[in-house]
């Protein structure tokens, strides 16, 4: 019964079709068109990845939680690379670039906040335990240098305790050190007289200057001689190699990509400083970050998507053509798919509103399912159409005879690929389940196309049957039933053979595994994905996972037990703050305090002295300075005429010259004058070295660090206020680098 009433209705369909041929593709079109223009005005393309998955998840809360609390989630890094192993020059170079480029992007369209670096001074000097291994040790070796200082009450006396020094140490060749120590002994001998060097130097230029003199220190001019300039710009670095700016973006909310005006501002700033800069080769610059990346994915998959589509629609037409040995059912068949395609867009424009990377590509799976229908309505009609007459009802009685013959079957076939798409529904993969519907939406629209559109274009196109040639006069065929014999006449060997494939084929199920790095899925020679491949090999990946912390005791914690799992490679963000070796350098430091503890309470009781209720004593009242200075001419002058090396010997002489012009600065000053401007450089010195003093204080405090250690910006894209806590209370973020193996 239901097979009668299936036949009628399918019989009453192409007959609707065949002779209101012309009505059907007035609407066909009309509406397609509507849905073309309606899909170009509202369609919008979703490049956020993070909007693929179900909100619901309840990892998926908590990054959504970090996306909305924290600043900087989006920056853009533009990375200048001075090569491998660059050379000073190339090092000098690299930091050229980076000015040119903070410079160009200063109010530059759609930049916000550029971040590439703070002066020395801003680092609080408890980060001397974020150095490598081996510049915390060369830091702490200076600090050990600085007992001379600490326990010298006055310049005299640092000055007295360094020439005692240097007569112990004046030649590798006197001391009790084997020859293979002797170089190294020497350049200590060298960096001490220059040392000694840069304070006579400070000394002098303070005794020139006038005693109101609001210019550099006696401290600020012996760091600057000795290259501690803490007005410096430290740049943001890894191991002197890349050089990063962190590029807050401007978002654009109605543009199709928020960040597309940042990215092309960046991407031609760059250009232009590569373009102009007189960097040496070797060193480069690029850009990269999530956002950059998705831009180049979705710019890459929309691109390459378009492009398939027309190659598919050029391919189908060309095998088509070949099969039924003519040009119009292929291209009748082929503009029914671009109806129902274009209907497609109008449903997904209509449901969903937007596209994003996974559902981009619909339109290629929708013409190779969707042609389907039409290749088998066609050949069934091409087949049966010589059986009826020339006329209209020849064509009727065809095309119902063929909707008849194979419109259950595909019917059938698109409601189960239809079905299977829905079924993605029910994932927490938002995108695949966008995916699934537009798909199955799709197939059904393009099936409604090859039951509709396509024959009403064969009605008008290919009424009369001599336009079809008969199967059994074609010279080309792409089927012989005689190919197929050998399978149906021997159905247990075909089904043994089968089998056997397939249990050999189950073996390689055991060796199949998921490969959780998405970069794989881009083209090569990407740009962005290049610049991310090189930071990961320097331990800077953009691709992290966070974790939230209530408290800087949970982020602790976390980082500590994270750390140990062998599938992370290392934490950041508020991470910081615990570095990965701080008991190793912690010990270090309470060793040295140890070390210093004396020198330190002997500078501490200088200091009272000097900040005490009484009167501020003079230590150098009454002291003959000039002939401690006459003195140190003449001992410099003994010591270079001994047997001592030719660079230890240079040293002397440079240092010698330095005491001489002390020498002739301090004669030209004469009673209260020399005693004031004295008196001025002992109180400079006086400074210095408590500043010192509580500097190492603070160093050697192993305390755990603390936000306020590290300059203003550094760590504030991973502190926010916590929206779930009263009284304005902080959240952290530690960002968390997995340990991806190196293919």
């Amino acid at each position: 019964m239901h097979e009668k009433l299936r036949n009628r209705l399918l019989g009453l369909w192409s007959h609707l079709i065949s002779l209101r041929a012309r009505t059907v593709l007035v609407l066909a079109f009309f509406s397609a068109v509507f849905c073309i223009v309606w899909t170009i005005q509202k369609l919008e393309f979703q490049p956020d990845r993070n909007d693929l998955l179900s909100r619901d998840l309840a990892w998926n809360q908590t990054f959504i939680r970090w996306q909305s609390a924290f600043p900087g989630k989006d920056d853009l890094i533009v990375i200048v690379d001075a090569g491998e192993s660059p050379s000073p020059k190339q090092k000098a170079a690299a930091q050229t670039v980076v000015d040119q480029l903070s410079a160009a992007m200063e109010n530059a369209d759609g930049i916000g906040n550029v971040l590439w670096g703070f002066e020395e001074g801003s680092y609080g000097p408890r980060l001397i335990r974020l150095l490598p291994k081996d510049q915390f040790a060369a830091r702490l070796a200076q600090l050990r240098d600085a007992r001379t200082l600490l326990e010298s009450e006055t310049f005299i006396t640092m000055i007295r305790k360094i020439m005692g020094r240097l007569r112990e140490n004046e030649t590798p060749a006197g001391s009790a050190n084997t020859q293979t120590d002797a170089p190294a002994l020497e350049q200590k001998v060298i960096a001490q007289i220059d040392g000694l060097g840069h304070l006579i130097h400070a000394i002098r230029t303070r005794m020139a200057a006038d005693v109101d003199d609001t210019g550099k220190s006696l401290g600020e001019l012996i760091e600057f001689a000795s290259g501690n300039d803490p007005t410096r710009w430290r740049y943001l670095t890894e191991d002197e190699r890349f050089y990063f700016l962190r590029v807050t973006p401007v978002r654009d909310r109605n543009a199709l990509n928020e960040y597309g005006t940042a990215i092309n501002t960046l991407r031609t700033i760059i250009e232009k400083t590569e373009r102009e800069s007189a960097a040496p080769q070797g060193v480069h610059v690029g850009l990269t970050g999530i956002p950059v990346i998705e831009t180049d994915e979705t710019d890459i998959a929309t691109r390459d998507s378009t492009i398939a589509s027309i190659i598919a629609v050029f391919a189908i037409l060309f095998m088509l053509m070949l099969a039924f040995h003519g040009w119009r059912a292929p291209l009748l068949a082929v503009v029914a798919l671009l109806v129902g395609i274009a209907w497609s867009f109008g449903y997904l424009t209509f449901r969903i509103g937007h596209l994003q990377v996974i559902s981009v590509v619909f339109t290629v799976i929708l013409m190779g399912l969707g042609i389907a229908y039409g290749i088998h309505l066609a050949a069934r009609f091409e087949l049966i159409r010589h059986n009826y007459g020339r006329g209209l009802g020849g064509f009727v009685g065809a095309m119902r005879d063929s909707i008849q013959t194979v419109g259950p079957g595909i019917i059938t076939g698109a409601i189960t690929t239809a079905a299977a798409f829905v079924m993605t529904l029910f994932t927490d993969f938002k995108g695949v389940a966008e995916m699934g519907e537009i798909a199955a939406a799709g197939v059904m629209l393009c099936l409604l196309a090859m039951l509709t559109v396509f024959p009403a274009l064969l009605r008008l196109a290919k009424a009369k049957h001599h336009h079809v040639k008969p199967f059994e006069e074609r010279s080309l065929h792409l089927f012989e039933e005689r190919w197929i014999k050998p399978f149906v006449s021997r159905p247990r060997t075909t089904l043994a053979v089968a089998g056997l494939l397939t249990v050999v084929s189950l073996g390689a199920v055991t060796r199949m595994q998921f490969d959780f790095d998405l970069l794989k899925l881009f083209p090569r020679n990407v740009d962005s994905i290049e610049w991310q491949a090189a930071l990961a090999k320097a331990d800077r990946p953009i691709w992290f996972g966070v974790s939230l912390c209530n408290d800087v005791d949970q982020a602790s914690t976390y980082a500590v037990n994270l750390r140990s799992k062998p599938s992370v490679k290392g934490v950041g963000g508020i991470g910081l703050l615990f570095p990965a070796d701080d008991d190793v350098k912690t010990a270090a430091l309470d060793r040295l305090h140890e070390q210093l503890r004396d020198p330190l309470a002997t500078q501490w009781a200088f200091h009272l002295k000097r900040t005490g209720d009484r009167s501020q004593p003079n230590p150098l009242k009454d002291h003959n300075v000039l002939a401690d200075f006459r003195a140190l001419q003449v001992m410099l002058g003994l010591a270079a005429t001994r047997d001592i090396p030719e660079p230890i010997r240079q040293a002397l002489e440079r240092l010698e010259k330095a005491v001489l012009q002390l020498v002739e600065t301090t004669e030209s000053y004469v009673g209260a004058e020399r005693a004031a401007r004295v008196y001025a450089v002992q109180s400079e010195f006086a400074t210095w070295r408590d500043d010192t003093g509580a500097r190492i204080r603070k160093i050697v405090d192993t305390s755990r660090l603390a936000p306020d250690d590290f300059p203003e910006g550094l760590l504030s894209p991973y502190i926010a206020l916590n929206p779930d806590k009263p009284d304005d209370q902080l959240m952290y973020a530690l960002e968390v680098y997995p340990d991806v193996p190196a293919d």
